[in-house]
């Protein structure tokens, strides 16, 4: 769990990139990290960057009163894992697309969202779910849908999917830069 305030203790504050990859460099593959935040002064953005690229979530209370019950319910919400080290495989052009890339563990009272973009021609999707569960045995959950029959997409629907891939872009513009990715978030904005 990471908790701020917004207001720096020390004098040589990190860049909002600089911290990013120094958070990534301590990185391990089974440690999420759970980001809080509380006040005006906070960087809700990096907190949310910062959850989202360490297969964690973040919440932000706005009055600093309220941070202890808020941060308490928090923090019981991720306290009873189900699922740990989940992953997903997709079938077929839905397969390039989906967001997040690596998912969050998944724990009791949570809920697990995957976003995908696939041609409005694909019939049928298949996914794949696996992971660990309490007693570390792997387990699998395999579900095929039908696109056809499915509801049709909503603009909300459209920007999860769109702020999912945007933080995706934003993490690999800071932990491996390539010249087009500011050119490809910008392109997503506008669409």
């Amino acid at each position: 769990f990471l908790l701020t305030d917004g207001k720096s203790t020390v004098s040589n504050r990190l860049d909002n990139d600089a911290f990013i990859r120094q958070a990534a460099q301590l990185r391990q593959p089974h440690v999420s990290l759970y980001a809080f935040s509380a006040g005006a002064d906070a960087n809700r953005f990096l907190m949310d960057l910062l959850a989202y690229s360490n297969r964690g979530a973040s919440l932000h209370e706005q009055k600093i009163p309220d941070f202890a019950p808020t941060l308490a319910r928090f923090i019981s919400d991720h306290s009873v894992m189900i699922v740990a080290d989940l992953r997903y495989t997709a079938t077929g052009d839905a397969a390039r697309d989906i967001y997040p890339k690596h998912l969050p563990h998944l724990y009791r009272n949570d809920v697990l969202h995957i976003y995908g973009c696939c041609p409005k021609t694909t019939a049928t999707v298949g996914m794949q779910l696996l992971g660990r569960d309490a007693s570390g045995q792997e387990q699998e959950l395999v579900f095929q849908g039908n696109l056809q029959t499915a509801p049709r997409e909503t603009a909300e629907l459209a920007r999860n999917w769109a702020s999912q891939k945007v933080f995706y872009l934003l993490t690999e513009r800071v932990l491996n830069p390539r010249r087009d990715t500011a050119a490809e978030i910008r392109r997503l904005g506008k669409e």
